[in-house]
């Protein structure tokens, strides 16, 4: 690992906007035997899942405006830390987050992670990113998780059919995290993000060239996260 990387992180808590990063398994949401989501009252305890996929979220939870923008992946697809960020960062039809903040905290079992480690590494070294220590409690993010997760589950039931998979939780992340941020009281948020400069494009680059597909991050159903849901508004 670069000491870029390790200088960046002791260098993380000077002044200048924060994000907090959650990657954490959902307790209530998962996806049946044929790829559908599902919601369950009872904590999901991840060594009795059967035929369940166990469903990771990714979040990232603005500071300074309140904002959340998260996605549910499976445990592979988690692992794509980079795409998961550049997407976060980029400019999004339906959610105005935008731009690298100065500082992303972090949880310590990230750091853990090789492959975390090198995404992490790879964000520092085209970005003028730091890197800091995620707080403790609700002042953290934590019930901005929550109402994502709220959000996420009603998908299934908006007058949609029961076959709600990957690829409309995907597709529709925009949505979902705009809600939750709306339902944290966040009413006045949009303008906190109208200064803000999305990703250069020679980061944006960078991060196609890192697929085999290049911009694969950014393809498929994340290309309506981005470009936007037709006929949503």
């Amino acid at each position: 690992m670069s000491n870029v990387f390790f200088n960046r992180f002791e260098a993380g808590s000077g002044p200048g906007r924060q994000q907090n990063l959650f990657i954490s398994p959902s307790k209530h949401l998962y996806l049946t035997k044929a790829g559908y989501l599902r919601w369950q009252k009872k904590a999901i305890d991840p060594r009795l899942l059967g035929a369940k996929t166990l469903l990771i979220r990714l979040a990232v939870f603005d500071v300074d405006t309140g904002s959340v923008y998260g996605e549910y992946h499976t445990q592979e697809g988690a692992k794509d830390l980079i795409g998961f960020l550049a997407r976060a960062w980029s400019a999004k039809a339906d959610h105005p987050m935008k731009g690298v903040p100065r500082v992303l905290n972090l949880p310590a079992a990230v750091l853990k992670d090789d492959g975390y480690r090198r995404d992490l590494s790879f964000a520092v070294s085209h970005t003028d990113l730091h890197l800091g220590k995620l707080p403790s409690g609700f002042s953290a993010g934590v019930n901005a998780l929550k109402q994502l997760e709220d959000r996420v589950a009603s998908l299934p039931y908006r007058g949609a059919s029961d076959g709600i998979g990957l690829d409309i939780m995907h597709a529709t992340a925009g949505v979902t995290s705009d809600e939750a941020s709306w339902a944290l009281g966040q009413y006045l948020w949009n303008e906190g993000w109208k200064e803000v400069q999305p990703p250069t494009e020679y980061f944006l680059n960078a991060v196609d060239a890192l697929y085999v597909e290049p911009g694969a991050w950014r393809s498929g159903a994340f290309k309506l996260v981005l470009n936007g849901i037709p006929n949503r508004h």
